[in-house]
């Protein structure tokens, strides 16, 4: 699909983060054969923004070198870091950079400010918000153990009930994580590296539904609008973005439930869940915010997780689900338009 691009626009400046561990995915090789390679920790904002390719310009954030990258004047700063596990040196980088350039051009513009970005650790979102009416965010505590009887220990400790889950902190997609069921099945941990990194300790929630199903909703607020994205029925409480095939592929009715709650999700959240949303949304403090989470009967929200990495405006299989492409198409025009009110009122800001 070929984006809507305008042949001119305003100087956009994305800034990219390379990970603590400086590595990156190899995708492919390309046409051209080169390597296409994904920068983990970062949301692709650019191939959404409509501006010419010209005015598209990356700024990597390489903490690890002194040179610092030369960029033509811009309307705006585009923070594309978005892991807060993984991308510490680049979040920090980054931070002081536009520290810099704010002194260099007062008044810029700056969208997802990667010095919030921190604010959306997991153990972060728990502490701050999980008090909030209408909303479950199940506790989690961040640590370093050494071995599994320091996950054994650390958990009692915190007042863990089992099953819980023990996570690789920065891990995506179900990789370096593991449901332990209880303490004589320690040794499904072994899998993990204890090698002093970060974990995390997540309690479980078990949400399937009467008849043994699970669902998750995803949705973006951007300017405090909510952006549905979707909604996967599985028979799996780990769902990702490869769920789909669990169940929905081959399963007319669930994809016509999908279609049905994105189309009136805001409805089926109960009002004290959606202002407990609203208030995070606010608190946080970043122009985009992902939330993932499953919709109780009774319109409160169990929450997965809530952070800037989700990339809601990726591509579906339009084919299997024709009807994402009004959702997806809604958020991309969201986005542009909330990036030009930023950048029209940043110019106001410096004739002023």
């Amino acid at each position: 699909m070929k984006e809507n691009i305008q042949d001119n626009g305003p100087m956009c400046i994305f800034v990219m983060g390379v990970n603590d561990s400086k590595t990156a995915v190899v995708k492919r090789f390309n046409a051209n054969g080169r390597v296409d390679y994904d920068w983990e920790g970062n949301t692709d904002f650019s191939i959404h923004t409509h501006t010419s390719q010209k005015n598209r310009k990356m700024m990597p954030i390489l903490w690890f070198q002194k040179d610092v990258i030369k960029i033509p004047a811009p309307d705006i700063f585009v923070n594309c870091i978005s892991d807060a596990d993984n991308q510490t040196k680049s979040l920090t980088q980054a931070a002081h950079y536009l520290d810099q350039a704010s002194k260099q051009w007062p008044g810029m513009p700056v969208f997802n400010d990667p010095r919030k970005i921190a604010g959306t650790r997991r153990d972060t979102i728990y502490q701050r918000f999980h008090h909030l009416p209408g909303i479950d965010i199940p506790k989690v505590v961040r640590f370093q153990p050494k071995n599994r009887d320091d996950v054994l220990a650390t958990a009692a400790k915190e007042g863990f009930t089992y099953p819980f889950i023990v996570r690789s902190c920065g891990a995506h997609n179900g990789k370096g994580m593991v449901l332990l069921q209880s303490p004589d099945r320690a040794g499904d941990l072994d899998c993990l590296a204890f090698n002093g990194s970060d974990f995390y300790l997540t309690q479980f929630r078990d949400y399937k539904n009467a008849g043994g199903l699970y669902s998750k909703a995803r949705f973006i607020i951007m300017d405090g609008k909510i952006y549905p994205r979707h909604f996967i029925t599985s028979r799996h409480w780990l769902i990702n973005s490869h769920s789909r095939d669990n169940l929905m592929d081959g399963n007319a009715v669930t994809r016509e439930l999908e279609r049905q709650v994105l189309s009136t999700l805001e409805k089926k959240i109960a009002p004290a869940a959606l202002d407990s949303v609203r208030k995070i949304y606010r608190d946080v403090g970043l122009d985009y915010l992902g939330f993932d989470c499953h919709v109780q009967p009774n319109g409160n929200l169990l929450f997965f997780e809530i952070n800037a990495a989700m990339n809601g405006m990726g591509r579906s299989d339009y084919k299997a689900y024709p009807y994402l492409k009004s959702f997806r198409d809604d958020m991309i025009n969201g986005y542009n338009a909330l990036l030009a009110a930023k950048i029209a009122a940043g110019k106001l800001r410096r004739q002023a």
